[in-house]
């Protein structure tokens, strides 16, 4: 990719050779055969020198292209661009054959020696020396000289695809000429076996599929399903996981919880995963463990962190079909040791993700320290290529904290509540640039923004030490900290954390809602990248999501209505906000236990059946309230005061009883805004078709108050009106708009 070589000198001299085409890469599908069509975008030669790194006088070209493109990186060896892609098949697609149909080239002739690849430098001990392949160098070449080649046919979410490489650029380091594919066409049949499968579809697995592939589309006529959600638990935290499930069951999830022996293996966990995947009607997108790795065990790896090539890792639980490296559901982990740590995760996920849409977009960016100028600026160049690419144009306010001279740079950043606190640099299981856990105890943050860590071994939740790791004192952390954490169980290297940084915040993170299919979309294109394929498997798996791998980075925003369909049970320490445009209403049990705190916030009215139950001792606000609105319009907390609260209940029950709302009104059609108002408001609706229209208000024993519109014959269209509330008491009224084809009414709130 661009850049992608650790190369920190001097650029000399500038551009020798341009190409004028734009990218092309055009799939079509026809009688088992996929037809491609490449153009090479545009791209430039230049100089480049390492005698600041290494000390070698000899200058140097590179081919700088499009940042789609990754790079050849054998050590000694040209570095040359190519571009490695998936390509979506039928699952029963087997014996591919590629054929070149045509090429069109043009050599050109280039001043210096391609620079060669060297040798990733580790961030702990760097160590610099040179590598050039000389025998090469001085001959003809023969050195990936070819123009296309099939790497694997691989399985992601119940899917095949093909992975291919183009290779436009064919050295001969003899002659000092480059071969130059302009255009090409190529051809990839396969035959199809007569193995059939069933699957299950859902729409975050069709997004997710959708950006993976380059020619995958979408069939809106496949049947989708609810995302399913399968969360395993050790046998202490499944009294606790109860109301974490039960908040993704009133979302919409289908979520089954599964406890496991306290003495489980891998291999049982795993199967209790596989069995479910292998039954379309059981199979999850998403997978929780929840317990640390005494309570659920990593699927594989070495504790310590120092084992680069054997990382603790959670990878192949999700490994379930194929045998490839992709994950087949989207899969996190809630490390946590207590009861108590498992609240704090729970009640900071559903904060965030019922609030985040109000929240300002703000991102930290923070790149870690060292003595050696090439060393800051690598841990700077991942930053530099995403704030501009990614975040800025999704309207984030980004801050770069770059080599911060004390802690308190670190705990400002965190505390100036950002939704995305990413950092580059030197890490350890238990620090972050020498900085150990402590440093963010001190963080006054309300907000618990998702967390990258792009260092050595932060993400490291199987250490041998009493005092855990960052990334689990990030996400265990009480009312601080962060929702997320995403992080190294190993050791790093600049090089491949800049590309993950890179991709994971690329294209996914754009056109993608859901944490766990940002994160594994970017490792698909970390694979696709040019580092060597054993540090391809050994980031595979050292990179693990601590967190909710459902969690949508945009939050769910303002629900129409919150149903509670499903019995919720609080306990001490919960802490909880529901929030609704319209409705929120318990049609099963709704018990608040001492010391926990649940807050319902709806725009129009809250319906508390029998079932619903607040101990003394739990706080209790119920407030009618525009769901992006911060106004208190009542406020009932139930603490020691058990009759007014159970008087203002029965108050909001009985309103509720007297009212009808002929339907859910569509905001799209009907509007009132602001509710609750001191005396104006602005009405707003639609008409489909020419129709009469009568709008007047009433109190709430249907008592007639005042005329707004008698019947008015009006054109289909949008309607604005603004009305007032002047000379009227405070409460509650009811606005009743009808038409020639619907009645609607709708509370008003004056205060």
């Amino acid at each position: 990719m661009k850049k992608i070589f650790i190369v920190l000198s001097i650029i000399i001299t500038f551009v020798t050779a341009k190409s004028q085409n734009d990218t092309i890469l055009n799939i079509q599908s026809n009688n088992n055969t996929l037809l491609v069509q490449f153009k090479l975008p545009s791209f430039e030669i230049k100089d480049v020198s390492f005698l600041d790194l290494y000390g070698i006088a000899e200058i140097f070209n590179y081919i700088e292209i499009d940042d789609e493109f990754g790079i050849i990186d054998s050590v000694g060896l040209p570095q040359l661009p190519q571009l490695t892609f998936d390509l979506h098949v039928p699952y029963n697609a087997t014996d591919f054959k590629i054929k070149i149909i045509s090429v069109t080239t043009k050599r050109i002739g280039i001043h210096r020696k391609i620079m060669p690849a060297q040798e990733d430098i580790v961030k702990g001990n760097p160590v610099f020396n040179f590598s050039k392949n000389n025998s090469y160098y001085n001959s003809s070449g023969g050195f990936c000289n070819f123009h296309v080649q099939y790497n694997e046919s691989f399985i992601v979410f119940g899917e095949q695809g093909i992975n291919l490489t183009i290779f436009p650029f064919i050295y001969n380091p003899a002659q000092d000429s480059l071969t130059v594919l302009n255009n090409a066409v190529f051809s990839i049949s396969y035959t199809l076996s007569k193995n059939t499968k069933e699957d299950y579809y859902t729409e975050a697995k069709e997004n997710y599929l959708n950006s993976l592939f380059k020619n995958y589309n979408i069939d809106n006529t496949k049947t989708r399903g609810a995302e399913r959600y399968l969360m395993i638990t050790a046998p202490d935290y499944e009294s606790t996981l109860t109301y974490f499930a039960n908040y993704k069951r009133n979302i919409g999830y289908e979520v089954e919880v599964v406890t496991i022996p306290s003495n489980s293996t891998p291999a049982s966990i795993k199967d209790t995963i596989q069995k479910r995947y292998n039954n379309t009607s059981k199979r999850p997108t998403y997978v929780l463990l929840v317990g640390n790795e005494d309570k659920i065990p990593a699927f594989e790896g070495h504790p310590d962190g120092e084992h680069k090539n054997d990382p603790i890792t959670d990878l192949g639980y999700s490994l379930l079909d194929g045998s490839d490296n992709l994950a087949d559901v989207f899969l996190g982990r809630f490390s946590i040791e207590h009861d108590s740590t498992l609240k704090n995760i729970i009640n900071k996920t559903i904060f965030m993700e019922m609030n985040m849409h109000r929240f300002t977009k703000k991102a930290k960016f923070i790149a870690g320290d060292d003595k050696l100028p090439h060393m800051r600026d690598a841990f700077k160049r991942g930053h530099n290529y995403v704030i501009p690419y990614s975040f800025e144009p999704l309207g984030y306010n980004c801050e770069k904290i770059y080599h911060p001279n004390s802690v308190d740079e670190y705990v400002n950043a965190l505390s100036d509540n950002p939704l995305f606190y990413i950092y580059a640099g030197h890490g350890s299981a238990t620090s972050i640039n020498t900085h150990t856990f402590g440093y963010f105890k001190e963080a006054t943050n309300t907000i618990f923004p998702f967390v990258f860590a792009f260092a050595c071994k932060t993400g490291n939740f199987a250490i041998s030490t009493s005092d855990y790791s960052i990334g689990e004192r990030f996400i265990r952390a009480k009312d601080k900290g962060g929702v997320a954490y995403f992080g190294s169980s190993v050791s790093t290297y600049n090089n491949p954390d800049y590309v993950i940084e890179k991709n994971i915040f690329g294209d996914g993170f754009k056109n993608l809602r859901k944490l766990s299919a940002i994160i594994n979309k970017g490792m698909k294109e970390f694979a696709n990248s040019s580092v060597t394929n054993q540090r391809k498997k050994r980031y595979l798996k050292a990179y693990n999501l601590l967190g909710d791998p459902s969690i949508d980075i945009k939050g769910i925003g303002c629900q129409q209505n919150f149903v509670f369909n499903h019995p919720e049970v609080f306990k001490n320490d919960a802490n909880v906000t529901y929030r609704a445009d319209n409705l929120i209403q318990n049609n099963n049990a709704f018990i608040i236990e001492s010391g926990a705190t649940v807050k319902l916030l709806a725009g129009n009215e809250i319906i508390l059946k029998p079932g619903f139950e607040a101990a003394a001792g739990s706080e209790v606000e119920i407030r009618i309230l525009p769901c992006n609105d911060g106004t208190i319009q009542k406020s009932f907390t139930k603490d020691n005061s058990e009759e007014d609260f159970d008087n203002a209940k029965n108050a909001i029950q009985e309103i509720d009883k007297e009212i009808n709302i002929d339907e859910i009104i569509n905001p799209a059609l009907f509007s009132v805004f602001p509710n609750p108002t001191t005396d104006d408001f602005s009405l707003a609706y639609t008409l489909e078709n020419n129709s009469f229209v009568q709008i007047d208000l009433y109190n709430t024993l249907g008592v007639f108050v005042k005329n707004y519109l008698q019947a008015a014959q009006q054109k289909a269209g949008v309607y604005y009106h603004n009305f007032s509330l002047s000379g009227l008491s405070s409460g509650m009224y009811i606005i009743v708009f009808k038409s020639a084809s619907k009645t609607i009414s709708c509370k008003i709130i004056k205060y």
